[in-house]
């Protein structure tokens, strides 16, 4: 069997093609559109596969495990106490645009959603901020790269919705072209 009898079996027995189309292009199908790719706003599980897929959190689950691993963090410890998070971050990681991936820019995709003072708290609708964010009350930038996060009492912040894609996500500043109102 030759590469495109194989690669033509995508498209499924008698499917047809459309005009122009190469055979050996699969189709591909999903369920809707992208309601956001803005991971912290996002409604829709449509929004959230494709998301998942460009942008980048600073945990994650493993490949073939629920385990919470780093993605750009480097690593992140707890308080004894259970209420500040403090996050070191991937070094040399950048945005499409070229802007460095540092505190300064978790600080603001976090702040942005639970703020209400925050240039860009208006920009979303932040749904499902109990979900990832709601127990925070303080985030703090120790350096360049560390952030902390404090929260109300002790909590399990990054260890179940984080990896999943509700928290905010990076390698994209949704604000990056908008205008401020």
């Amino acid at each position: 069997m030759g590469d495109s009898d194989y690669l033509g079996d995508v498209h499924g027995a008698g499917s047809s093609c459309r005009p122009g189309c190469d055979r050996r292009d699969p189709d591909l199908g999903r369920g809707g559109d992208s309601v956001s790719l803005d991971l912290a706003n996002a409604t829709d599980g449509e929004s959230i596969k494709a998301g998942i897929q460009v942008l980048e959190n600073l945990v994650i689950f493993g490949k073939n495990s629920m385990d919470v691993e780093p993605q750009l963090a480097e690593s992140w410890k707890v308080s004894d106490d259970g209420l500040t998070w403090t996050f070191k971050l991937r070094k040399g990681v950048k945005f499409h645009d070229g802007t460095p991936f540092n505190a300064k820019a978790v600080y603001d995709s976090f702040a942005r959603v639970i703020d209400k003072t925050h240039p860009f708290y208006n920009f979303g609708k932040w749904k499902y901020v109990n979900m990832s964010l709601g127990m925070v009350n303080e985030i703090k930038i120790i350096d360049d790269y560390t952030i902390a996060l404090v929260t109300q009492k002790p909590t399990r912040l990054c260890s179940t919705t984080w990896p999943s894609g509700s928290a905010p996500s990076f390698l994209r500043r949704p604000w990056s072209n908008t205008k401020t109102r």
